[in-house]
């Protein structure tokens, strides 16, 4: 699957990881998986590793995304988002992304490397 995920527990961390083209269902999927992990609660702060995928969400898409999050708002609740990637097209659309989400649960900032996104999320690394 192009898209895994880990709930960090002791760090209150949502770590996804996608690798390759990623589709649209597949994005939708794994956000429903987490969802339902029985270790997922609202507020984990979130680190979302798209530097190894070849494929970025259209508009639609991520207009789909917000919807999706916006009906789970009570699930998802107040967090940050931090996403990585050294993709040009990537980084544009996560930048996109970070625009059209609901500012009152995400607050959401794009990185070109791992450190940075966890310094600004402040939890230490693994």
């Amino acid at each position: 699957m192009p898209i895994t995920y880990d709930i960090d527990v002791d760090r209150g961390m949502l770590i996804i990881e996608a690798d390759g083209a990623v589709s649209q269902a597949e994005r939708l999927d794994a956000m429903r998986a987490w969802r339902n992990d029985p270790r997922f609660r609202p507020g984990l702060q979130t680190l979302c590793n798209l530097s190894d995928t070849v494929s970025t969400p259209t508009l639609p898409e991520l207009a789909e995304i917000v919807d999706v999050i916006k009906q789970h708002a009570h699930l998802i609740g107040r967090k940050k988002l931090a996403i990585v990637t050294s993709q040009p097209a990537t980084f544009g659309v996560a930048r996109q992304f970070g625009a059209m989400a609901p500012a009152s649960l995400l607050t959401v900032q794009v990185f070109r490397e791992r450190d940075g996104a966890l310094a600004w999320l402040k939890v230490p690394s693994a």
